[in-house]
């Protein structure tokens, strides 16, 4: 029986062999190199044991509308076929067929280097040629208003203003690359970090529970070499000089009712001698209700208008983004490079989108009814604040402060004051199904907000 199955088996390979050989022979033998793949006047590097062709584009080519001359051996085809036009921000597959045979060749592009270095202070800034910025973060304490940068460029490349010339960088400046016909801008932002605390309860960073108060801490922490990360513990304890902070945040998000070591007296002491001797405040979320036991406004003031969700109630707006307007106030400095809406006749920025999950903590003034106030006027009056911001519906401040200045004098430093329940760090996620959670696409506008914020409070 055994030796009846390996006859027939034997045959039937026979059989299949010559069915081969009678039509479908393979075949192998075919060439699937890229001999040529040129862009205009670039000649791309191809690597046929790697797959992979390399090729610089000239200045200012618009990477998404590319139509690569590709030519390929004898009898060989190539998808996308040459001259089509493809999109090469990103990496291009090509596929060579010849015969019975393919290979896939991996296409990258990159812009020829035509700013070779921008240099500040021996900083070497980072250069980002797809978006079109050059960023460098120089020491603790630089003087921004009066640099000189040393650019280096290809050459035939020209730049305006010239590399050398004295330029104030205490706001981002554009620098204008010229070569041959094309000229573009980039935006040059030179930054210096700030010595700025971190006020938290928690004792450490990694203790840290609360979810956007960690989303803030990391973004702080990620942003400014320089933060430090401040426990109240610390600071009853004597063991953190408050007075080497030129600004100190707290961003309470945790409880509406503010934690007891907040209160101690020896922690209020030393805070508001920091504040005497000209230090800054920056009080966020909850933190915003600290301005009274501070000292920073008269008593009785305190943002009287104050709510918000416990952890695992948080809900969803689906059709309204929120934010700050800030009419009147569009050239204070806490604003600027802020995205600003074009749905609104004032000034306003969205800081937390529509579709999003939140929690809506607040601390704001309301201004009508309650606290005696009765008219923006007398708010100001009787708290001594700038209404930097109201709601995004509120264009004349008529009804709430959520964002308030308390200048500096002699006789104190100044705060800033952001409570509104749009200052949101982070997004929660969907109560009802937690592996979904919505990003909040105006989390930009509350970095730079923060940012220059922390900078104001620092000078």
């Amino acid at each position: 029986m055994k030796r009846y199955l390996s006859c027939l088996i034997a045959a039937c390979l026979l059989f299949s062999c010559e069915r081969n050989d009678a039509g479908m022979a393979l075949d192998l033998s075919g060439n699937v190199a890229i001999t040529l793949f040129a862009v205009g006047g670039a000649a791309g590097v191809v690597d046929t044991v790697k797959g992979t062709v390399d090729v610089t584009l000239p200045f200012g080519t618009d990477f998404t509308k590319v139509a690569p001359a590709i030519a390929v051996a004898p009898g060989a085809t190539v998808t996308p076929a040459s001259g089509t036009v493809v999109n090469m921000k990103t990496a291009v597959r090509f596929r060579v067929i010849n015969g019975n045979i393919y290979k896939d060749y991996t296409a990258n592009a990159i812009e020829e280097k035509v700013i070779q270095s921008f240099v500040v202070k021996g900083v070497q800034a980072e250069i980002d040629n797809n978006a079109r910025t050059i960023k460098a973060m120089l020491p603790s304490g630089t003087d921004l208003s009066a640099l000189t940068p040393e650019i280096n460029l290809a050459t035939g490349a020209t730049v305006t203003p010239p590399g050398g010339q004295l330029i104030d960088f205490t706001n981002p400046v554009i620098y204008k690359i010229t070569k041959g016909q094309v000229s573009i801008d980039y935006t040059v932002t030179i930054t210096s970090p700030v010595r700025v605390a971190f006020l938290s309860t928690a004792t450490s960073a990694s203790d840290l529970v609360n979810p956007d108060e960690k989303a803030a801490w990391a973004w702080l922490s990620g942003n400014n070499p320089e933060a430090q990360f401040l426990p109240f513990s610390s600071i009853r304890d004597h063991s953190v000089d408050v007075s080497a902070f030129s600004a100190i945040w707290w961003h309470e998000d945790n409880t509406q009712d503010l934690p007891g070591i907040a209160f101690d007296a020896g922690v209020l002491a030393a805070l508001k001698t920091y504040y005497a001797n000209g230090g800054s405040f920056l009080l966020s979320s909850y933190g915003a209700r600290y301005v009274e036991a501070l000292g920073i406004i008269p008593a009785g003031k305190t943002p009287n208008n104050s709510f918000g969700d416990a952890a695992g109630k948080q809900w969803m707006e689906p059709n309204w983004s929120w934010g700050i307007s800030f009419k009147g106030h569009e050239n204070h400095p806490v604003f600027a490079g802020l995205t600003l809406t074009a749905d609104k006749p004032y000034a306003t920025a969205y800081t937390l989108s529509n579709g999003t999950y939140r929690l809506n903590h607040t601390a704001q003034w309301f201004v009508p009814d309650w606290g005696g106030y009765g008219s923006i006027a007398n708010w100001r009056v009787q708290t001594g604040g700038i209404d930097l911001g109201s709601t995004e519906w509120d264009g004349d401040h008529n009804t709430v402060v959520t964002m308030a200045e308390f200048p500096g004098t002699t006789a104190h430093g100044k705060a800033i004051v952001i409570g509104s329940g749009c200052y949101d760090w982070y997004s929660e996620p969907d109560p009802g199904n937690a592996a979904s959670q919505p990003v909040n696409g105006y989390l930009p506008n509350i970095y730079k907000m923060t940012a220059n914020a922390l900078r104001y409070l620092s000078k």
